[in-house]
């Protein structure tokens, strides 16, 4: 059985000179856990709450450290005095020397980087960088712990999973582009751009969306710049739902960090200029997988966009591939993994994403007798049937694939499919030599955490009496032709 009413702690800091991402990525994975009943409490640097103003709006207890002892895991100890079930920390100035020190009081470590340039003493790490893989932490974690690597880990809000649709809607001519350089933008990138932009030949009625923090050093210098431009340039200063903003938009120009998967997820093509350095290998991953253009300067953002703009075909193109890299399910993935499911005798039950490797493996069991007689299409698949359904899936954005693992080791599948009952429909399948110690009753849990602000839809056949069995003590009910578990 899940715990509840676990305390995590979350140390990260914002200020205009590093942005905001990283206490933004602290927030979605909160969200997540709060949402799996932990209470969850930060503790920051008093920057933070200026550049970040989403931290006090939250319901989240927020502790504010003295500027001397930022980067001291004792000053946590008053955030926790009576200790921690996990300690999230996604900060470059703090490495393996904090986090050991912080197990005084944390039962757990789990630490956020994209850099892989530091050592950790962690139990989980996550870095959502594209292509990321084990190698770049092989002496960098402690043995033994988990590694939640590449963008299915991106920990985003959860308006960007809630608003993301499979279908590509930018087939269509461009009408909206947005211009967005973090809420702070200190090196004013966001001005830059705007003034190579103001020299393109930009169609007519294109509107353009500019983004930035009120609390940015240039925003009064910004809302002057715009002034003296055309009409059809909009100032949006702290902007509360960027995701809603996002699905307006053709094209956009940004930066390599957490905004570039943001815009990844709702599939909006985009020119991404690096502006830290630890952007950039984010941003290199993303323009290598065609899921972004990459640009070097201002004015070079400015004449790709406008290339872009005018190339129907190529927008279309990045957005496919942005989308099949990140879904925004990233924090619920990393809540799931933190607290898993268990099985009858207490085996843990996760979820990870499928991986190409899995394609025999998921064969193996398709074609196991059991499986087949209660799958609709009833003939077992050949290796060519299987390997092109395998791959259509995994590429995909409107299917959720994943791996059930039990103690660690791959036991069969559950797939969610969006459906047009603006649901998600469930597939799964347990290796039939794991069948009744209950790791299918987590794995249907795991996949009601993992969308939970959706219907989720199963299809069972007459006669399958273990199906219907197994999804009612899941908490699905019968309506119409189908069997449904709704948002809680």
């Amino acid at each position: 059985m899940r715990a509840r009413s676990k305390l995590a702690l979350f140390r990260a800091d914002a200020s205009a000179a590093i942005g905001s991402g990283h206490v933004r990525r602290c927030l979605a994975v909160a969200t997540a856990l709060k949402r799996d009943g932990w209470t969850c409490r930060f503790a920051v640097g008093g920057e933070s709450l200026s550049v970040v103003p989403e931290l006090i709006a939250s319901d989240f207890e927020v502790h504010t450290l003295d500027p001397a002892s930022l980067l001291d895991a004792a000053a946590l100890s008053d955030s926790v005095s009576e200790g921690c079930e996990l300690l999230v920390v996604d900060h470059y100035g703090l490495d393996r020397k904090y986090e050991a020190a912080a197990r005084r009081f944390a039962r757990n470590v789990l630490a956020i980087d994209d850099l892989a340039d530091r050592d950790h003493d962690c139990n989980v790490l996550v870095d959502a960088t594209a292509g990321r893989n084990a190698a770049d932490y092989a002496s960098r974690v402690p043995a033994g712990a988990s590694l939640l690597l590449g963008s299915a880990y991106a920990p985003l809000r959860p308006a960007f999973a809630a608003l993301r649709t499979g279908h590509v809607a930018h087939s269509r001519s461009a009408q909206r582009m947005l211009v967005n350089f973090g809420g702070t933008d200190p090196d004013d990138m966001t001005g830059a751009v705007l003034t190579a932009l103001s020299k393109m030949d930009l169609p007519a009625a294109l509107q353009i969306d500019v983004v930035l923090g009120r609390g940015a050093c240039h925003a009064a210098r910004i809302a002057r710049q715009l002034a003296g431009m055309a009409d059809n340039f909009h100032l949006h200063l702290d902007v509360p739902d960027m995701a809603e903003l996002l699905t307006g938009a053709d094209l956009a120009i940004g930066a390599g960090g957490v905004s570039a998967l943001e815009r990844c997820c709702l599939g909006v093509p985009s020119v991404v200029v690096v502006i830290a350095d630890n952007q950039r290998e984010v941003a290199t991953a993303l323009a290598e997988k065609g899921a972004a253009r990459l640009a070097c300067s201002a004015s070079d953002a400015a004449r790709q966009a406008t290339v872009l703009l005018e190339d129907r075909t190529a927008r279309q193109a990045i957005s496919i591939a942005a989308m099949a890299l990140c879904d925004g399910r990233g924090a619920a993935r990393i809540a799931l993994w933190v607290d898993p499911e268990e099985a009858k005798k207490g085996q843990v039950v996760r979820l990870r994403p499928t991986e190409t490797s899995d394609e025999a493996m998921i064969l193996a069991w398709q074609t196991q007798p059991e499986t087949r007689r209660h799958a609709r299409i009833p003939h077992v698949p050949t290796v060519d049937e299987h390997r092109a359904w395998f791959a259509a899936k995994c590429a995909d954005p409107d299917c959720l694939f994943n791996v059930v693992l039990c103690d660690g080791k791959p036991v069969g599948t559950v797939r969610l499919d969006r459906h047009d009952r603006a649901g998600w429909e469930v597939s799964i399948a347990i290796d039939t030599a794991h069948h009744g110690i209950g790791i299918g009753r987590a794995a249907l849990a795991l996949a009601r955490r993992l969308v939970p602000e959706a219907p989720l839809l199963a299809g069972i056949l007459p006669g399958n009496q273990a199906s219907l069995a197994l999804f009612a003590k899941a908490g699905y009910v019968e309506d119409g032709d189908w069997y449904v578990s709704r948002p809680h």
